[in-house]
């Protein structure tokens, strides 16, 4: 998705940020466009996050090797302990990687702070209505870095638009060039937070 919002200054002057969902182009940050909440992210050199994810990846890969190990053993009395070694590895696996990547999803959410109209700020899963529940990539969609932005600079939000630029996904649900409201799953939680301030006639 790209998005565009009008906000104001202080003296009236209208102003136009702009965003774009995820990445573009494998790059999170890139001048002229409004920047990511995550602070912590795989490009800004925090160990921890690193370590956690080479991990993630290391355990994804084991898990699948063990599954295809299972999948090649012929099953039967002879096997029955190989198999049931293999099981309990693909297993054991698969849990340690969700266990690290709630772990590394918790700091991620610990360390971003989104700000409101009011000028307030709290934590990503204190700012969602879902709480601990918000999923993975709430904050990093246009709505919500928009926002952000226009608040960071002291503008006030005016009016906002979001376009979805690129293929069409296989439910073809999204068409290149339309317009679209904000995903009811990452965005919608986040955004009463975000809004809470900011005058009722604007949009």
């Amino acid at each position: 998705m790209l998005g565009v919002l009008l906000a104001t200054d202080a003296v009236g002057k209208t102003h136009i940020l702009k965003a774009f969902s995820g990445q573009l182009n494998n790059v999170w940050i890139l001048p002229g466009w409004a920047p990511p909440l995550w602070k912590l992210r795989h490009d800004t050199g925090d160990g921890i996050y690193g370590v956690a994810f080479r991990r993630v990846n290391a355990l994804g890969k084991e898990a699948a090797e063990a599954q295809q190990s299972l999948d090649d053993t012929p099953r039967g009395p002879a096997n029955r302990e190989r198999v049931a070694e293999l099981e309990h590895s693909r297993v054991r696996a698969r849990r340690a990687q969700r266990a690290i990547s709630a772990a590394l999803l918790a700091r991620i959410r610990d360390s971003t702070t989104v700000l409101n109209a009011r000028g307030e700020t709290a934590s990503l899963q204190h700012a969602s209505l879902l709480g601990d529940a918000s999923p993975g990539g709430m904050g990093d969609c246009c709505a919500p870095k928009l926002l952000h932005a226009a608040y960071t600079a002291g503008l006030k939000p005016v009016s906002m638009a979001e376009m979805w630029y690129g293929s069409s996904p296989p439910n073809g649900e999204r068409i290149q060039g339309a317009t679209y409201s904000a995903c009811a799953d990452r965005c919608q939680p986040l955004l009463g937070y975000q809004l809470c301030g900011l005058d009722a006639g604007n949009s």
